[in-house]
């Protein structure tokens, strides 16, 4: 057997490495946002997040030759982004992202345009384009 390959990054640089890879699915729905490693000290430390509504679930893997322990957390209110470095971090998401700025109340409150009687509560911009968002 091989020995396992660190410092892989990404799905293409995996297919690179490892000549028999079988993918199922995206491998690449993580982004990798750090990683270091050793192949000469048998270590490996990465975080990766995988963006999810409302936030991003973030996952910590450390290895140290054959052990290997992981963390997966969600992170609210965060997005993935580019950073200076060519590579991705974790930034304060816009909660208010695609909506109209008259929209916000109204998009906050799902319940505030499904009335029957198709009023809206009070407080809400009342525009019918703005609920169907």
């Amino acid at each position: 057997m091989v020995e396992k390959s660190l410092d892989v990054v990404n799905s293409s640089d995996l297919k690179d490495k490892v000549s028999d890879v079988v993918i199922v699915g995206n491998p690449d729905t993580f982004q990798l946002l750090c990683k270091a490693s050793s192949k000469e000290q048998g270590w490996m430390k990465s975080c990766k997040a995988m963006d999810v509504k409302h936030g991003c679930v973030v996952q910590v893997t450390t290895q140290q030759g054959s052990n290997v322990a992981e963390a997966l957390v969600f992170v609210p209110g965060v997005m993935i982004e580019d950073d200076v470095n060519g590579g991705k971090k974790l930034v304060p998401a816009d909660p208010y992202e695609g909506y109209d700025e008259d929209c916000w109340e109204c998009c906050d409150d799902e319940d505030c345009c499904t009335e029957e009687d198709g009023s809206t509560e009070e407080g809400c911009c009342g525009k019918e384009e703005c609920c169907e968002k």
